[in-house]
């Protein structure tokens, strides 16, 4: 007959055999860092917007397209990055059903775009406008006081010469007339071609959009003419005409256009040009003729 055991008579050997355990136990290595794959996108990597401004695009609703300056290829902001710093020159464009955001910052400058439309950002150090408007649904505008707008057409908008202003609603209607209403309380100015509109706070104007566009020009005043010595000098524009010893100047007292000797130049404020003829040279007398002598 067997006898098993009891329990007991193992209880004195449980520390030795957990003492064995921890130092005979397999070593093991900690892991290192986790690395997960970048999956590559269709974007290409953002540029700091150059200038004094920073701009962001940021998508609100789709489709909203980006080209950069130099690409003739559009990509479109995905939902997992509806926002992306843009430079000079980027053109922004939506579709149907889009929207899409552009701010400026630190400045108050901002743009929300609906539906169709194409804008271009434009470098004011270099007197171009903030933004050029291709075409357009509907928009709104905030502006600064140094900021210019040219809108569909060639037409230019701008602000308050003090505070900012806006929104400013715009907005295409049948028969190509776009549609410029100020929502804002303040004063708001649209040059087209010759014409300063001014806008006050809740008016709104109708602008033909033209097939010879509506840029801003001055208004051009009737010419004059100068005749000098059988020299006709042609001029338009406040100047001062004086005479000088063998050549006439003509000095601009505000910018003038000049016309004369088969040249024409235009002149600043206060610059001159001058222009002079052939010195007159006195026929000599005719000498008798000599007698011829006699064989």
């Amino acid at each position: 007959m067997s006898v098993l055991p009891s329990h007991r008579t193992w209880l004195p050997a449980l520390p030795a055999l957990a003492l064995w355990a921890c130092i005979g136990a397999y070593p093991q290595r900690v892991p290192g860092p986790l690395v997960l794959p970048v999956e590559p996108t269709d974007a290409p990597p953002a540029v700091p917007s150059s200038g004094k401004h920073a701009v962001t695009v940021q998508r609100d609703s789709d489709p909203v397209w980006v080209r950069r300056p130099g690409e003739r290829g559009d990509y479109g902001l995905p939902f997992y990055q509806k926002r992306e710093r843009i430079q000079v020159g980027t053109l922004v464009r939506t579709g149907a059903g889009g929207r899409a955001e552009l701010l400026w910052s630190p400045d108050a400058t901002s743009l929300a775009m609906f539906d169709e439309g194409r804008v271009t950002l434009g470098d004011p150090a270099r007197d171009e406008p903030v933004l050029r408007f291709h075409s357009v649904t509907r928009a709104l505008l905030v502006l600064t006081p140094e900021d210019r707008v040219e809108l569909v057409g060639g037409a230019q908008l701008e602000g308050d010469s003090l505070s900012s202003t806006g929104p400013i609603l715009l907005e295409s209607v049948p028969g190509s007339i776009l549609r410029v209403t100020n929502q804002s309380k303040l004063l708001s100015r649209v040059r087209f071609r010759t014409a300063n509109l001014e806008l006050g706070p809740g008016e709104s104007i109708d602008l033909p959009i033209l097939a010879g566009g509506a840029r801003p020009r001055e208004e051009e005043t009737e010419s004059q003419t100068l005749v000098w010595r059988g020299l006709a000098v042609s001029f338009r524009g406040r100047v001062e005409q004086r005479e000088e010893s063998g050549c006439v100047s003509i000095t601009a007292l505000e910018p003038a256009l000049v016309t004369g000797a088969g040249i024409e130049a235009r002149l600043a404020e206060q610059e001159t040009i001058r222009f002079s003829g052939l010195s007159p040279v006195d026929p000599a007398p005719a000498q008798p003729a000599e007698p011829r002598p006699q064989p």
